[in-house]
């Protein structure tokens, strides 16, 4: 991923990633939460604030498709997949 610090900042001066494509502190997130958060954190300092990511701050999402309760909440060390049956 695109290698951030808490204020979503690169490398780069005044260069800001947000989203899927971050790497913060050595993880990747891929919940939409996430992206969200991260972008309006990377949003606010690039408009000149002084903003910090917070983990934990994301929220489970559940949705419905295809039959299926679809359920995203966080990291996982190990591949895990449920499908339940409506």
């Amino acid at each position: 991923g695109i290698v951030v610090d808490r204020k979503m900042q690169t490398s780069c001066p005044n260069i800001f990633a947000a989203g899927d494509a971050i790497e913060l502190d050595g993880k990747c997130f891929g919940l939409y939460n996430d992206a969200r958060n991260t972008g309006i954190v990377a949003g606010a300092n690039a408009a000149g604030g002084s903003e910090e990511y917070q983990e934990g701050t994301a929220t489970p999402v559940r949705f419905f498709s295809f039959g299926f309760i679809i359920i995203e909440f966080g990291l996982c060390n190990t591949a895990l997949s449920v499908f339940v049956k409506r």
